[in-house]
């Protein structure tokens, strides 16, 4: 008697965790994750140049109102910043003017005329 005691002592936790295991590993082989088309790659990055640049001004308070220049080449997204050396003025609110020109309107506030160095154009197709 105390065999068969010490026996079930024994088995009931083992049928117990094997039972627990074989539901879990159930439950894990049924999940499924979807496939996806992810993936990465690269590209060559040709570059724009651009040329016909002119700067609009707002003369009541000696800033740039808005920038115009023309592309070599076609594009979807263009973007421009002007810079006077410590700060940077976006230029995001561009449209295409015909063919390869493009405006630019200030985002918010407009860059300031005597301080202005440097402007940079991003265009996407």
């Amino acid at each position: 008697m105390r065999t068969s005691r010490k026996l079930i002592q024994i088995l009931v936790p083992l049928l117990t965790v094997a039972l627990l295991s074989g539901a879990a590993f159930a439950m894990m082989a049924s999940n499924t994750v979807p496939g996806s088309d992810a993936g990465s790659g690269s590209g060559t990055i040709s570059g724009y140049t651009v040329t016909g640049v002119h700067y609009k001004p707002d003369a009541s308070n000696d800033t740039i109102r808005e920038v115009t220049f023309d592309l070599d080449k076609a594009a979807k997204t263009v973007y421009a910043k002007i810079s006077d050396g410590t700060n940077t003025y976006l230029y995001d609110n561009c449209t295409n003017t015909g063919g390869n020109s493009w405006t630019c309107k200030a985002a918010g506030q407009e860059a300031p005329i005597a301080g202005a160095t440097s402007l940079q154009v991003v265009a996407a197709q």
